[in-house]
Formats: structure tokens, C-alpha cells, sequence
């Protein structure tokens, strides 16, 4: 029996599992008679369950009645010899409905330069995506374009130390309006950012205050009124 993420088990589950390993049976919801159990236990989990077991979140001998016979399966940053084997199997096994495809060495040698936080299953959307965006039977380093910096993923114009600021682009106009809108929206709330050309106006967003001039909170808001 294969228990895939078993560090992700409650720990209110643990016991319950630890005495199964330990009696070797089971009883089925509701019923009375013991069920014997003849099987072999693989565990598997990308947490350090060491570290779980010294904080308490992790039931000691439970950890010990699994670790029998440990096996450390390095990452595939550690094993790049792996990924084109690994990019020809995924390949071979495309899903239903995807045409066949083959990958050039100038791409197998671009991905194999990249991080793999996701690891191997990271590495599997990566060859099935460029599978399914390629219109070529074999895939270049063009196909790989869809997905940016290989090294992962990042948040283009987002600032530094937290998430993207709302945004509200205002039609342009005279300079009066512009300065209108910039003293009418102006109070507590902190600087506005005004931009030329379309007026794009950036503050960081908070919750109205219910006491601002008396007007529920849904009400209040950016206000821009014309003349």
C-alpha cells in the first residue's frame, strides 16, 4: 500500500494508522469482527519529518515504525542528467489527444539549465504545454518562449515586498481636471500617484472608514466627477 504526502496526515489520524501498522488489521466502519491485513507499507513525503517529529507535529513512533528502510530520491536540480531521459518518457507519453511530438537537443539543453522547484512534475507541464502551443512535429527553443524565464516564475512590475497596488485609469484632460482630481482625492488616506498622458491614479487600497462625512462604506471610494 502506497501512503503518498504522509506528513500532510492529522495528527488526531496518526494513532489510528500507527495501530493498523502495529496489529496488522483493521475494522471496517460499524462493524465488529477484525479484518487481518498481509501487506507491505511505502510512505512518501517532501517534508522533513524529523523536524515535524521535534515540534510536535509529527508522532514519534509513528515516524519509526515507517522509517524502516529509508530511501532519499535527490531533487531533480541534483540529478540533471535525468531530465532528458525523463523529457523523452513524458513524450512518449503525452495526453489523450495531443499529437506526437519530439524536442530538439537545443531545447532539452535550455530546459536542462533551469530550476525545478516543482521538481519532476514541474518538468512534466513544462514538456506537455510546449507539446500542446508547438506547430512543428519537434519542438524548439521558439515553443519554450510561452513560458518566460525557465528559471520560474515571477510577477512582471509587481513592487518589491508585497502584492501589485490597484490601479484606476482616468480619461484625459485639461490640466485643471487633472489637479481637480488630485485635491478632491487628496485627505487621510495617503499620496495619490499621477501619471501624464492618461491619468493613472495608484494608491495601495484600505478599508473606508465609516465615519468619513457620514456616507456608509460601500459609498465611499475614488469619486471623478466632470464639469
Amino acid at each position: 500500500m502506497f501512503l503518498d504526502e504522509i506528513g500532510e496526515l492529522p495528527l488526531d489520524l496518526q494513532p489510528k494508522l500507527l495501530r493498523v501498522l502495529d496489529a496488522r488489521e483493521v475494522r471496517r466502519l460499524g462493524g465488529n469482527a477484525s479484518i487481518p491485513l498481509d501487506l507491505r507499507v511505502l510512505a512518501a513525503t517532501n517534508r522533513d519529518l524529523e523536524s515535524m517529529v521535534s515540534g510536535g507535529r509529527f508522532r514519534e513512533d509513528l515516524y519509526w515504525r515507517l522509517c524502516q528502510v529509508k530511501v532519499v530520491l535527490p531533487s531533480l536540480q541534483e540529478r540533471r542528467e535525468d531530465i532528458p531521459l525523463l523529457i523523452e518518457s513524458f513524450l512518449r507519453t503525452l495526453p489523450a489527444g495531443a499529437p506526437p511530438r519530439s524536442m530538439s537537443p537545443e531545447a532539452v539543453a535550455l530546459i536542462s539549465q533551469g530550476r525545478f522547484p516543482g521538481n519532476v512534475r514541474q518538468l512534466r507541464m513544462i514538456v506537455e504545454r510546449a507539446a500542446m502551443v508547438s506547430q512543428n512535429a519537434t519542438i524548439d527553443r521558439s515553443d519554450l518562449a510561452v513560458f518566460g524565464d525557465l528559471a520560474g516564475p515571477a510577477v512582471a512590475g509587481s513592487p518589491a515586498g508585497g502584492a501589485s497596488e490597484p490601479q484606476r485609469d482616468v480619461p484625459a484632460g485639461p490640466a485643471s481636471e487633472r489637479e481637480r482630481i488630485v485635491a478632491e482625492d487628496s485627505g487621510p488616506r495617503g499620496p495619490l500617484t499621477v501619471t501624464r498622458g492618461p491619468v493613472t491614479v495608484k494608491r495601495p487600497f484600505r478599508r473606508p472608514s465609516a465615519s468619513r462625512a457620514g456616507a456608509p462604506p460601500a459609498a465611499v471610494g475614488l469619486r471623478y466627477r466632470r464639469s
